[in-house]
C-alpha cells in the first residue's frame, strides 16, 4: 500500500463564522466544543486532511501522529519534516492574538500565506 501524501494547495478559503481566532491558548486546528477552526485548520482541510485527524490538535506538528494511522504524511510548507516551521509559528501567533482586530488579523494571515505562494480568501459563507 502506498503512503497517502497531503500536499500544499495554492489557495483556500476561511469562513469567518467558523473561524476560531483571538482565543489565546485555547486554540486548535478544529476545536470540538464549538466546531470552529483556526486558519491552519482550514488549510489542513483544504490540503485534504480529514476533520477527524485535526480534532483538538493544537498545531500541525501534532497532526503528523494522527496521519500515521492511515500511513499518511503532510508534505507542507507548515512543517519541516515533522516540526512546525517559523511560518507556522507566526501564523499561530497572529491567529490567536487577542489584541488584533479581525481586519488586521486577516491582512497579516493573508500576507504570511502569500510569502509561501498561497492565496487566502476570507468569506462570510
Amino acid at each position: 500500500m502506498s503512503k497517502k501524501v497531503f500536499r500544499d494547495v495554492k489557495s483556500f478559503k476561511i469562513v469567518r463564522k467558523n473561524w476560531l481566532r483571538g482565543s489565546g491558548d485555547n486554540s486548535a486546528l478544529f476545536r470540538a466544543e464549538d466546531e470552529k477552526m483556526c486558519c491552519l485548520g482550514f488549510y489542513a482541510k483544504a490540503c485534504g486532511i480529514a476533520q477527524k485527524h485535526i480534532i483538538n490538535m493544537p498545531t500541525p506538528e501534532d497532526v503528523t501522529s494522527n496521519l500515521k494511522d492511515i500511513d499518511g504524511r503532510w508534505d507542507t510548507c507548515l512543517l519541516d519534516l515533522f516540526w512546525n516551521t517559523k511560518l507556522t509559528n507566526e501564523l499561530m501567533s497572529i491567529n490567536d492574538n487577542k489584541k488584533l482586530s479581525d481586519q488586521k488579523r486577516e491582512e497579516k494571515i493573508t500576507a504570511k500565506f502569500a510569502k509561501a505562494g498561497i492565496k487566502v480568501k476570507f468569506a462570510n459563507k
